[in-house]
């Protein structure tokens, strides 16, 4: 589901945001493996691969951008920014697609990680649409994010 998607491409973002002078430098591809653990109906065990191009605009802020592909439906973007701080590095992601059966969704995300590992955990809300029955939902998600080699 598009929920699953965006949360990874948080992750990857984390990973940019490395703490010491990465921040400064680094423009590249970041990815993450993002295993979710809780959904609003319950415990769940489900992860996704996500990479993120991350541009860094100074010391303690950078960008990220991801085109996911979505086998059978349209593509999702996700974008955000990342605050980096001495102990934290928090990305603020924001998710959308636009499916082929009738609906949109949209997904906010916030990320934590560890400066020193990169890894860290996510949470996710997300709003959707279905245009054929002029009906919401909502969603929520968390779990945690572990920096990958990207492929």
């Amino acid at each position: 589901m598009t929920r699953k998607i965006a949360f990874y491409s948080i992750a990857s973002l984390s990973l940019a945001l490395s703490s010491n002078a990465l921040a400064l430098t680094f423009n590249g591809d970041i990815c993450y493996k993002v295993r979710y653990t809780q959904r609003e109906t319950g415990a769940v065990n489900e992860s996704i691969n996500i990479k993120l191009h991350v541009k860094s605009l100074d010391a303690n802020t950078c960008v990220a951008h991801s085109v996911i592909t979505v086998p059978g439906d349209n593509p999702a973007f996700v974008s955000g920014t990342c605050s980096i701080g001495p102990t934290n590095i928090y990305l603020n992601l924001v998710e959308t697609q636009v499916h082929k059966e009738n609906w949109v969704d949209s997904e906010i995300m916030q990320v934590r990680l560890d400066p020193a590992t990169l890894n860290g955990t996510i949470r996710v809300f997300s709003h959707d649409y279905d245009t054929m029955t002029h009906s919401f939902g909502d969603g929520y998600a968390s779990g945690t994010l572990t920096k990958i080699v990207c492929r």
